[in-house]
């Protein structure tokens, strides 16, 4: 009776403490806005690029260039994810967060749910600024767009954050990050553009669902692999600082 309601009460406990975790990286990340705007500025940046690059005049080209978008939903969330655990890391709360939990890769899924919330509001703010810019017209294919969103983007982002984990002492992992990344998403972005290219030109549904359904399974393999790994990694004394960091001196990445 006793042991059981000790039980129960360490898993209210870390329940409670994973949400505040969750609670607090949102505000974080929401209040002060920083990241926020840096990610959108520069994706109004790649926007525009795309659009003077392309010239879109003809309907055509308006239709080949949404699926371009995925080119700057990468890089927009590259940067929004590498910046996951920097919070802790400079303020010394990384290893104190981890002890304090029961299950220490509850840390991780917190950052996932907060990189996947904060990643779907820029890429709506982005889609709609792609739309009134160069005059797309959706024509009901908003549903389907996303769709193939909530099929790419999940793997991607427990992926961008579980290599962000891994990355988190590197002295050079603002150079790392993204060719760690890249070799092991290409093919979901590709797969996802393939997707978005055959949803403008109105293709049949069947020829959508093949890219879908390899989305699809890419998720889970992703999300298993996430599972496993991330408690193994989210360990005290399995990531570690160098001899010239500390926790709340961090190393630059590019120090000489």
């Amino acid at each position: 009776m006793r042991a059981g309601g000790f039980m129960t009460g360490r898993g209210i406990s870390t329940w409670r403490l994973w949400r505040g975790l969750l609670v607090k990286d949102l505000r974080l990340l929401w209040g002060g806005t920083s990241t926020v705007v840096m990610v959108m500025l520069f994706g109004l940046l790649m926007l525009s690029i795309l659009g003077f690059s392309l010239e879109l005049r003809d309907d055509t080209t308006r239709e080949v260039s949404a699926s371009l978008l995925w080119i700057v939903f990468w890089f927009t969330g590259e940067v929004l994810m590498q910046q996951s655990f920097q919070h802790e890391r400079a303020g010394g709360a990384y290893y104190p967060v981890l002890a304090a939990l029961r299950r220490p890769g509850l840390f991780f899924w917190s950052k996932v749910v907060t990189n996947l919330a904060a990643t779907a509001v820029i890429h709506f703010l982005i889609v709609i600024l792609y739309t009134v810019m160069f005059g797309i017209a959706w024509q009901g294919r908003w549903s389907m767009f996303a769709l193939i969103w909530g099929s790419a983007m999940p793997a991607y982002v427990i992926v961008g954050t579980l290599i962000s984990c891994l990355t988190l002492t590197l002295r050079h992992r603002a150079l790392l990050y993204p060719i760690l990344l890249f070799p092991v998403m290409m093919g979901v972005f590709m797969l996802a553009a393939r997707a978005t290219l055959y949803t403008m030109q109105n293709y049949a549904r069947m020829f959508i669902l093949q890219p879908l359904q390899w989305l699809w399974i890419s998720l889970i393999i992703n999300a298993a692999l996430a599972f496993w790994v991330a408690p193994l990694i989210l360990q005290p004394g399995v990531a570690f600082f160098s001899p010239k960091e500390t926790p709340n001196e961090p190393a630059h990445d590019f120090q000489d």
